[in-house]
């Protein structure tokens, strides 16, 4: 991303430029400060759409983000070393996803894929099984998966 950025300035820049001959050239009367403050006008009016409607749609689905952690909560007042967990619900796995950082914690968090489980299970054969949702963490042996 970094890398690709003094391009996007550039292809940004460029872009706006040519917008405003674009509209100097579709619409005849028009000088080209009148089409760019068009276009300015138009831009501010983009943002403050996507302000208005798209920011409280985002900000509602970061409201709680990080704050329940009941499952990291669990494993470590149990003094679990290591655990595979499996996740039940999109919700719950969005707040644990990101405590599956390398080198981060032992435990590693997946979705809840009921009968796949098991192929994953086998893959970390020291570590301990849990399937958990909001509510509730139960420990299960790799049999039970």
């Amino acid at each position: 991303m970094y890398e690709s950025l003094p391009a996007l300035i550039l292809l940004t820049s460029r872009g706006l430029s040519l917008s405003t001959q674009f509209i100097t050239a579709r619409w005849k009367t028009l000088s080209y400060a009148q089409a760019r403050n068009t276009l300015c006008l138009m831009l501010i009016g983009l943002f403050l759409f996507a302000f208005l409607f798209n920011m409280p749609t985002t900000a509602k689905s970061y409201q709680n983000y990080g704050k329940d952690v009941t499952i990291q909560k669990y494993l470590d007042e149990n003094d679990v070393a290591q655990a595979l967990v499996f996740v039940k619900g999109t919700r719950t796995y969005q707040v644990h996803y990101p405590f599956n950082a390398p080198f981060a914690k032992p435990h590693i968090y997946a979705k809840h894929r009921g009968s796949e489980n098991k192929k994953l299970a086998e893959r970390f054969p020291g570590y301990r099984y849990f399937i958990a949702d909001e509510k509730e963490v139960v420990e299960v042996s790799i049999d039970e998966l």
